[in-house]
C-alpha cells in the first residue's frame, strides 16, 4: 500500500480527528498566561509602591538628623553656659 493511504487508513481509523490543539485547551493555556501575567504586574506595582514608601521614610529621616546636627552644632559651647552646668560635666 502507498504511504498516503496508510496515512488515509489510519485517520478514519481515529475517527476524524486531527493532531493538535483543540479550541479549550488552547483557552485553557490563554487563561494561564494572561492570569501569571496579571499577578506579575500586581506584584510589580506592589514592589515599586514599597520602594516609593521607603524611600520617602529615608528622606524624612535625613532630614531629621540633618536637622538635630545643626541644632548640635549651633547650641553654645558648654564653656558659656550657666556654672551650674559646669560643676554638673566635671
Amino acid at each position: 500500500m502507498p504511504e498516503s493511504i496508510q496515512k488515509l487508513i489510519i485517520v478514519s481509523e481515529l475517527g476524524g480527528q486531527a493532531k493538535g490543539f483543540i479550541l479549550f485547551e488552547v483557552l485553557i493555556a490563554m487563561g494561564l498566561v494572561t492570569t501569571s501575567w496579571i499577578a506579575l504586574g500586581n506584584s510589580y506595582q506592589y514592589q515599586i509602591l514599597r520602594l516609593g514608601q521607603l524611600q520617602e521614610q529615608r528622606v524624612k529621616m535625613k532630614k531629621e538628623v540633618d536637622q538635630h546636627e545643626i541644632s548640635v552644632f549651633s547650641a553654645p559651647p558648654i564653656e558659656q553656659c550657666k556654672p551650674s552646668l559646669k560643676k554638673a560635666s566635671k
